[in-house]
This record gives C-alpha cells, sequence and structure tokens, in this order.
C-alpha cells in the first residue's frame, strides 16, 4: 500500500494538492477487508475512489455498497463492476536499474509472514530447495507454522532497504509468489525485474498479469507441492531476456497505470 500511495502522489496531475482526510475533497480508499464499508456508511457524504486489493476472500457480493458509490475502483481482479479501473501495480525505480546474468548464487526468494494452505507456500518451497541443494532467502521475519529443520540453506531478510532488497533479487534464480490466498504478489514483478524467474500457482489470477514471464505449478499443498517444485528448482530457470524485460517494465510502469486512475477519478 505504500507503494501505491508513493506512486499516486509521484505520478498526480500538478492541480492535486495532498491533505488530511478531514480537509480533503476525495478520499482514497486503501481497501483490504469489509471494514472499509461501514466506514463509508457512516459519512453518506464521502467521496471516495477505491483501490481494492482483496475480493475472493470477502464472496461475491459483499462489495457493492463499497463500490457503488465510488468515484472509480481501481483493482488487478476483473471485477464485475461498472466502474472498474482493471490495472496491475507497478515497479518502484529502485527495481527497474540495470541488473546481472551472472553471480545468481540464491536458488529462490520466498516472502510472507505466515505459511500453510490458507497462507503462502513458503515451507514447501524451502524443503524442496533444500532436497536439490538451493539456498532460500525469506524476506520477512521467521513465518507462523514453518519448521525451520533443517535449515542449512535458509536465511532471512527483514526491514532491509529497498536497494539491499533489489540486489537480492539480482542474485536469485527464482521468484516465489505462491500465495493460497488472493493478492497482487508484487515481490514476483519486483525480482523479475531484475532478473528472477517468478514461480505462481496454475490460477486465472495469476495467468492474467505473468501468464508469459512465470512458471507456473498446480495450486496444491505439502508434499504434493514439494514435488512439484523439485521438478522446477532442479533445473535452472529460463534467463530473463534484455528484451523480455523491456516489455515486464513497460507493462508495469507506474506513470502510465497511475495516469489511468486519475482520469477516471478526475
Amino acid at each position: 500500500m505504500f507503494r501505491v500511495s508513493d506512486a499516486l502522489k509521484k505520478h498526480a496531475p500538478a492541480d492535486v494538492e495532498f491533505v488530511n482526510e478531514k480537509d480533503a475533497e476525495l478520499c482514497v480508499l486503501h481497501v483490504v477487508s469489509l471494514d472499509a464499508i461501514p466506514h463509508v456508511q457512516e459519512r453518506p457524504d464521502l467521496n471516495y475512489a477505491v483501490i481494492q486489493y482483496c475480493y475472493a476472500s470477502a464472496g461475491e457480493g459483499w462489495w457493492n455498497p463499497l463500490w457503488d458509490h465510488a468515484k472509480t475502483v481501481m483493482s488487478y481482479y476483473d471485477l464485475p463492476h461498472s466502474k472498474l479501473y482493471l490495472t496491475p501495480l507497478g515497479i518502484d525505480p529502485i527495481f527497474r536499474s540495470d541488473y546481472q546474468h551472472s553471480g545468481r548464487g540464491i536458488g529462490v526468494m520466498t516472502s510472507g509472514y505466515v505459511t500453510g494452505p490458507g497462507a503462502e507456500a513458503i515451507q514447501e518451497v524451502h524443503t524442496a530447495a533444500e532436497r536439490v541443494g538451493r539456498e532460500v532467502v525469506h524476506l520477512g521475519p521467521m513465518p507462523v507454522g514453518f519448521k525451520p529443520q533443517p535449515i542449512t540453506n535458509w536465511r532471512m531478510i527483514h526491514g532491509v532497504s529497498d536497494l539491499m532488497l533489489a540486489n537480492h533479487y539480482r542474485h536469485a534464480q527464482y521468484v516465489s509468489g505462491l500465495r493460497h490466498i488472493e493478492g497482487f504478489e508484487l515481490p514476483v514483478i519486483e525480482g523479475l525485474a531484475c532478473g528472477a524467474r517468478p514461480i505462481v500457482f496454475d490460477r486465472e489470477d495469476m495467468h492474467r498479469w505473468y501468464d508469459e514471464h512465470a512458471v507456473f505449478v498446480p495450486e496444491c499443498h505439502g508434499e504434493e507441492l514439494v514435488q512439484h517444485l523439485v521438478e522446477v528448482l532442479s533445473k535452472d530457470p529460463v534467463p530473463v531476456t534484455e528484451a523480455e524485460r523491456t516489455k515486464v517494465l513497460q507493462r508495469f510502469d507506474w506513470e502510465p497505470i497511475v495516469k489511468g486512475f486519475w482520469e477516471r477519478v478526475l
């Protein structure tokens, strides 16, 4: 959300001024749960736009009271609403600088806070990488539910700068976006921009944005998923070429993404 908010400010029209919510003529709501609906209902005079981060986990139909009165609804999901602005998220400048082809000693990078069937597939990536002898670097603290034994191929980075994060991506072969619940998986395109090949679940929402760029595995968990990941990680990834990277940087460019948002709002 901080990345989205920063991009909205950086690429806003010159006559848009950002103020406190109580002084605003328009509020931009970053929505992750149904808590946003009573927030809007308590202020019937509120003029607002929506950045919709979650959808399926709340069930169809719940969101209509929020969307119906919004100026626009920006989302990376193909939502069933007339006000939808369907768009991906973008890549911040630090991840758009030059990347290297060699020296990729990190086997795969993961991210997330919880591992398990209802969250991220972190444990399975670690287990598969251990079996094929690849190192895993995890972005974040020790995930809830993670059993770090054996730990010979595992290390964590937490609270790092974007520069350090980009440097890790530039040394990674794969970046995992294996989340069982919804999400755009921003680390996937940031890692991809740095030359790491994404691994994602074989789902419609993943194919929409990563179809030409990712390795897809069936959505499952436990030993079944480990076996699929062993097959993937036992081979080096197809390198990210300059031509592919150029295409990625164009498609996930914050400037036109944000321009489209402001055009709809204003």
